[in-house]
C-alpha cells in the first residue's frame, strides 16, 4: 500500500505544479494583450502556451484521480483485512475461554464426587444414618391416616395411659351395687333394714 500512497502523493504534487503553470500562462497572455493586438504573433504564442498549460493541468488532475482511486482501493482492502483479522482474533479468544471452561468442568466431574455422595459419606462416617422424617397429619380423622409420631412421643403417650388406668381402677371390676352390698350382710335386708330389726328386738327384750 505504500507504493500506491507514494504514487498518489506524487500525482498531487504534479497537479499543483500544473496549476501554477496555468496561472502563469494566463497572466502572460494578459500582459501581451496590453502591448499587442490580438492576432499578433506574440499574442498567438501566449495563447498557445496557455492552451498547453491547461492540457497539462487536465492530465495532472486525471492522474491524481487515478492514483487516488488506486490508493483508496488498496487502503480500503487494507482496512478490510485489518478488520477481518481483528474480529477473527476476537472469536479465537472467546473460543479459547470456552474450551478452557469445558476442560475445567470435565476435570472437576472426573475427580470430584457428587454432592449426594458426599452427604451420604459424611453421615455414614458420623455413625448416624439419616432418619426419615415422619409426616404429621393435622386434619380430622376422616381426612387421612392417624398422626404419626416419633418413638419418644409414643412412649410418652403410653406412660400417660398407664397413669390414667392405675388412677381410675380396674375396668373389669366395677364398684358393687346396693343390692350386692345387701347380700354381703344377709339374705333378707340391706344394712339399713338390718339395723332397724336389731333395734326393735332390743326394745322388746
Amino acid at each position: 500500500m505504500q507504493t500506491e500512497e507514494d504514487t498518489w502523493r506524487q500525482a498531487i504534487q504534479d497537479e499543483e505544479a500544473a496549476s501554477v503553470a496555468v496561472v502563469e500562462a494566463e497572466r502572460a497572455l494578459h500582459r501581451q494583450l496590453q502591448h499587442h493586438r490580438a492576432g499578433s504573433p506574440t499574442v498567438d504564442d501566449a495563447v498557445s502556451d496557455l492552451d498547453l498549460r491547461r492540457t497539462e493541468y487536465a492530465a495532472a488532475v486525471h492522474a491524481t484521480d487515478e492514483a487516488a482511486d488506486v490508493y483508496y482501493r488498496a487502503q480500503g482492502e487494507a482496512i478490510a483485512a485489518e478488520r477481518d483479522r481483528r474480529r477473527a482474533d476476537h472469536v479465537q479468544r472467546i473460543e479459547a475461554v470456552l474450551q478452557q471452561a469445558r476442560a475445567e468442568q470435565q476435570h472437576a466431574a472426573a475427580t470430584s464426587p457428587s454432592v449426594a455422595t458426599r452427604s451420604y459419606s459424611s453421615s455414614s462416617e458420623n455413625g448416624s444414618p439419616p432418619r426419615p422424617t415422619k409426616r404429621l397429619n393435622l386434619g380430622p380423622p376422616s381426612s387421612g391416616p392417624a398422626i404419626e409420631t416419633t418413638g419418644s412421643e409414643q412412649d410418652t403417650g403410653r406412660s400417660g395411659e398407664s397413669d390414667d388406668s392405675s388412677s381410675s381402677g380396674d375396668a373389669s371390676n366395677p364398684p358393687a351395687t346396693p343390692a350386692q352390698q345387701a347380700d354381703a350382710y344377709g339374705p333378707t335386708c340391706s344394712p339399713s333394714v338390718w339395723c332397724s330389726a336389731e333395734h326393735a328386738g332390743s326394745n322388746s327384750s
